[in-house]
Formats: structure tokens, sequence, C-alpha cells
């Protein structure tokens, strides 16, 4: 979640993309609801990361 926060919680990072800096809590959403997603079968979501 960490990582994650380091890239969705700069304003840097996130100046060109779709969406505003988001809160630690708000990535801690986005990161648990992705591995709920992992876990269903079939799956109907995928998360990429690079």
């Amino acid at each position: 979640m960490d990582a994650v926060h380091a890239i969705y919680g700069s304003a840097e990072a996130t100046e060109h993309l779709s969406f505003e800096p988001r809160s630690r809590d708000q990535v801690g959403q986005i990161v648990s609801r992705s591995i709920a997603a992992a876990s269903k079968s079939p799956r109907d979501e995928h998360a990429l990361a690079a």
C-alpha cells in the first residue's frame, strides 16, 4: 500500500491523470478492492501495475 500511495497520493504523479491525489485511506480502499477482485472466479476486474 505504501508504494501505491507514493504514486496516487502525489500531486506531481497525478498531475496528468484523471484523478486528484488520493488520501492514504482512499488508497487503502483501492488496494482492498483490487485484492478482493483478484480472488473472484471468474475474475471480472483486473488491476495493472508497473
